[in-house]
């Protein structure tokens, strides 16, 4: 709301305000006040286009809206510019700042999405195609999870409740054509869907690390062959020696003790959640409705109203 304060030189609009002028000075009023709301309303959408927002949308730019001043209203006379409802529920913690919580604009029932690994158009964190693929992919993931568990505990029961090469071969690690899956929870102190590190398939894990035990298990036998015969194994490869050493000790590789998770592979962040989030205002809503108000109401423009409506009143 505006409060009537005309500044500059007072003798501008005096001048004006002859039986005709002080006639339609209300209507001057009303228009200059008007006047300078819609020009408050225009420096804050190319305030919003400037960069203080990042890419803001057509529903930000579109939040303001002009009460216009009613002539009628005499010494109540104002003009209004204020965000529709809906945007200002968003506005609030850019101008004001303040703790945002779960429930709150914008946000979920329970959480609020506060990071993206892919951005939206418009920059900031909700990107709702990735959400959707997200919790999609995650909700998949479970399903295929119990049909897979159901199809090895049949297995194991065809087979006596042994393991049985069919049940190892329905592990969920072990399936065909692997794709990291989504899982929801904590990693750290953050809470989101993360992506589950990439892993091996049965062929490149055994190609990694199968011939350890093949190789392991061969030096072992020629150990073995050596001590058979008398011989010291001072004499052999290193390899061998090694290997036997392992051995006598119960240290033996077996793939089953190998990792499925691809070297240097972790889990990744996609969507990350808080209860609350901290915003600091930054939106300056006071500095330019005071600056355009300033610059739209004053003697000059008063002046110019005046002769405006002057000129529209009916000749005798």
């Amino acid at each position: 709301m505006f409060q009537i304060g005309i500044q500059g030189n007072a003798d501008e609009y005096r001048r004006e305000l002859d039986a005709l002028g002080r006639q339609v000075l209300p209507k001057a009023l009303a228009t200059t006040i008007t006047r300078a709301a819609w020009q408050v309303r225009d420096d804050l959408v190319s305030y919003s286009k400037s960069g203080i927002i990042d890419k803001p949308r057509t529903f930000t730019l579109k939040a303001w809206k002009v009460i216009p001043a009613n002539a009628a209203d005499g010494d109540r006379m104002k003009a209004e510019i204020k965000a529709q409802d809906e945007q200002a529920q968003y506005l609030w913690w850019i101008i004001m700042g303040g703790t945002r919580s779960a429930g709150d604009a914008g946000t979920g029932a329970h959480d609020i999405l506060f990071w993206s690994k892919r951005k939206t158009p418009q920059g900031g964190a909700y990107n709702k195609k990735l959400v959707e693929q997200t919790v999609d992919g995650n909700k998949q993931e479970k399903r295929d999870r119990r049909a897979w568990r159901a199809m090895a505990r049949a297995a194991r029961s065809a087979h006596g409740n042994t393991v049985g090469p069919m049940a190892r071969d329905l592990r969920w690690i072990g399936r065909p054509e692997y794709k990291p899956g989504v899982f929801f929870g904590r990693v750290g102190n953050i809470e989101g869907y993360y992506q589950r590190p990439e892993r091996l398939t049965a062929v490149e894990r055994f190609s990694r690390f199968g011939r350890r035990s093949v190789s392991h298990d061969r030096d072992v036998a020629s150990a073995n062959r050596i001590l058979a015969r008398g011989g010291d194994l001072s004499a052999a490869k290193r390899r061998i020696r090694d290997a036997y050493g392992m051995s006598q000790r119960g240290e033996v590789p077996r793939l089953k003790n190998f990792p499925w998770t691809k070297p240097g592979s972790k889990v990744k962040l996609l969507l990350a959640f808080k209860l609350h989030t901290q915003h600091d205002a930054f939106f300056d809503y006071d500095g330019k409705m005071l600056a355009a108000y300033n610059t739209n109401v004053n003697a000059t423009t008063l002046a110019a109203s005046i002769r405006y409506h002057k000129s529209r009143l009916p000749r005798p």
